[in-house]
């Protein structure tokens, strides 16, 4: 008979050696003591009390599987070793399931004997120091598991021939259905495409429908239902799903054409959004302001479209505004502020070029190149021009009048209007015409608005207020292989709202105009009742 042999320090929980504790041992199967000895071949009985020695060791031998409790007391404290185990020669396994006293030469084997289905292990070499291996083997010697002498790690397939997951120890790579890993971490299937007999690499694969799919299925937090998601690369698109499985992408790449798609799996331009019910193709939200530039980086040159919550600007040669809408929906061109109520105000020098100028893109004149509509949507006149000259047309079909009768009296209605020559306040030029209440009170149609007439009118009482904030230059970020981790910044400057423009209203003049071209027709009768005077004179009538 050999016995495993048992030998410990008594060690109080505050790490106090016990010197010459006095100590048991009881068998935990049966609660009584157990029988220990002083010798491997159990041919001396020891007998209660037992003491550790004057360091504080307690050894003995005991029957191999017996499950036991030692107890020590001494003048420090106390020490317990409970549930420790004799298993084998030379061999005791505590509590943790710390190993003592196996030394392995050559080929070693446990556990795994003549029964079916029991597992096998092995060390594999000279000794544990020397070059070998660490074997995991089942029945009938199938190798399962392998631990290589250069700190490969190998799992089998199920006839235990070819790796499947395999640690590549020098390269710090990981396999899975390959022994030779391209990346940090890569997989194969090992199965025919689908369109071809070729075998594919790609890093993630399956045999779905598209050639190379990878997804993921992971639960919504504080519920059960599954969120499936892919990504895939099929023959002609690159797909990332934020759906199902059987949903098309949400986010296409096409291989060919290289377009972007979100929300669409057939993009027909570089870039599209496609829009849902009651979704927004895109979303920028702001802190301050939020901006979309187009940047030149070979001259340093920039255009960009500033966003805040009340405007939108747009900018040309190094963010320079050139327009904007305002939150009252008017459109600003070269302008920061409105004229007056007008909803398109145009700040122009006019020395130099026209506000406006409008020019055909083809020799034909026929609907005009300003058109005016009522609220219905009707043509009401419009500006037309030809190769030679402008033409400013309204509404005069007979299709759209009624009733009409000749005029009468017209000459004593000019004979009622006061042209006279006057002076403008704003430059002092001199002018013939008429004051629009009195022209009013002859030919109504030929004036606008009401004498003396004011209105109310929102004006900038103090402008808004914007600040430039300077964001440095940060390098990249790489890691210890010098792939990128954070991209590197290039300083910007930004124009931040700092304060909102303040606006006031005022009561200012509502000034009347004239349509000098509605005397025409008056001016017209009072020709005519006068060549008929002249005619009734000249046969003597």
């Amino acid at each position: 008979m050999s016995l495993p042999i048992y030998q410990r320090v008594a060690v109080t929980d505050a790490g106090d050696v016990i010197p010459g504790a006095e100590y048991t041992v009881v068998n935990e199967n049966t609660g009584v003591a157990a029988p220990i000895y002083s010798d491997r071949t159990g041919a001396t009985l020891l007998t209660a009390p037992y003491f550790a020695d004057s360091a504080g060791t307690i050894q003995f031998f005991i029957a191999q599987g017996t499950t036991f409790r030692v107890a020590a007391s001494g003048g420090v404290g106390t020490y317990t070793d409970r549930y420790v185990y004799g298993v084998a020669e030379a061999v005791l396994v505590d509590a943790s399931g710390n190993v003592d006293g196996l030394t392995v030469d050559g080929l070693f084997n446990f556990g795994s004997g003549a029964n079916t289905g029991q597992l096998g292990a092995e060390f594999n070499g000279v000794s544990v120091t020397a070059a070998g291996k660490w074997r995991v083997r089942t029945n009938g010697g199938t190798t399962r598991q392998t631990i290589e002498s250069n700190g490969d790690v190998v799992f089998y397939e199920d006839t235990g021939t070819t790796p499947k997951f395999f640690w590549d120890a020098s390269a710090e790579s990981l396999g899975i259905g390959t022994s030779s890993p391209a990346a940090k971490l890569h997989t194969a299937s090992g199965v025919a495409r689908t369109s071809t007999a070729k075998t594919e690499t790609a890093f993630f694969s399956s045999t779905d429908v598209d050639d190379f799919r990878f997804g993921l299925a992971v639960s919504h937090k504080g519920g059960a239902t599954d969120a499936d998601r892919y990504a895939s690369l099929d023959s002609t698109v690159y797909k990332i799903s934020t759906d199902t499985f059987a949903a098309g992408g949400s986010l296409v790449l096409q291989e060919l054409g290289g377009n972007v798609g979100i929300g669409t799996s057939s993009p027909g331009n570089k870039f599209v959004v496609a829009e849902g019910t009651n979704q927004h193709g895109i979303e920028l939200v702001p802190g301050y302001t939020s901006y979309i530039q187009a940047y030149d980086r070979a001259t340093s040159d920039y255009g960009d479209l500033k966003i805040d919550s009340k405007t939108i600007a747009f900018g040309t040669n190094n963010g320079s505004e050139r327009m904007r809408i305002d939150s009252a929906g008017n459109v600003l061109i070269n302008t920061a502020s409105t004229f007056g109520s007008a909803k398109l105000n145009i700040g122009a020098v006019l020395s130099s070029a026209p506000a406006i100028a409008l020019q055909p893109i083809t020799n034909n004149y026929a609907s005009g190149i300003v058109a005016f509509r009522n609220f219905s949507g009707t043509n009401v006149g419009y500006i037309g021009i030809s190769a030679t000259a402008t033409v400013y047309s309204t509404s005069s079909d007979y299709r759209l009048k009624e009733d009409d009768i000749p005029m009468t009296g017209a000459t004593e209605r000019v004979k009622a209007l006061r042209p006279i020559n006057f002076a403008w306040k704003a430059d002092g030029t001199r002018v013939d015409g008429f004051f629009a209440h009195e022209l009013a009170e002859v030919v109504p149609e030929a004036s606008t608005g009401t004498k003396d007439a004011m209105k109310d009118e929102e004006y900038e009482v103090t402008p808004a207020v914007y600040e430039d904030v300077t964001t440095p230059a940060v390098e990249a970020v790489l890691d210890e292989d010098g792939v990128v981790i954070t991209e590197a910044v290039e300083e910007s400057t930004e124009s931040v709202l700092v304060t909102e423009a303040v606006m006031g209203t005022r009561s200012v003049p509502d000034y009347q105009g004239i349509d000098q071209s509605k005397l025409v027709p008056l001016l017209t009768a009072t020709i005519q009742e006068l060549i008929a005077r002249i005619e009734a004179l000249e046969s003597g009538a």
